[in-house]
């Protein structure tokens, strides 16, 4: 039987900026890996993950970035699927905020990218998602 690596090896990719992690992660979540694993391995690496309901539904969805994306993963009927991908981001450091906002009992999730025109100028871009309960939009 194969053994299932619970401590996923993704220091190439974590460290590579361009390369997205959304395949991979799914890949070791839904192989029985855990979150708390991605997360470790993440916090290795400098990079956010932490784990958070983000749907209301009680459980928790994964959270992970990198230098170019922000990766949301949820468990739906058993398996895990990427809510949100928000790539092409390109800044020195961006920031998540999660709260309710809107006081509608459903976090918004707000991405600020500081510097989204890379070296070619200043601007700053901000999204803002909530779960709609099916996607997050």
């Amino acid at each position: 039987m194969e053994r299932l690596d619970l401590e996923p090896d993704f220091t190439a990719l974590i460290e590579e900026p361009l390369v997205h992690l959304e395949e991979p992660i799914l890949s070791f979540l839904n192989r029985g890996g855990t979150r708390q694993a991605v997360i470790k391995v993440f916090g290795e690496h400098h990079r956010d993950a932490f784990e958070q309901d983000l749907t209301g539904d009680g459980g928790q969805e994964l959270v992970a970035t990198t230098f170019t994306s922000v990766n949301i993963f949820g468990c739906i009927d058993g398996q895990y699927q990427a809510l949100l991908w928000q790539g092409g981001i390109y800044s020195s450091g961006i920031s998540i905020t999660i709260q309710d906002m809107n006081l509608d009992n459903a976090p918004e999730i707000v991405v600020h990218e500081p510097d989204s025109c890379g070296f070619s100028g200043r601007c700053s871009e901000t999204y803002i998602y909530e779960w709609d309960g099916v996607t997050t939009q």
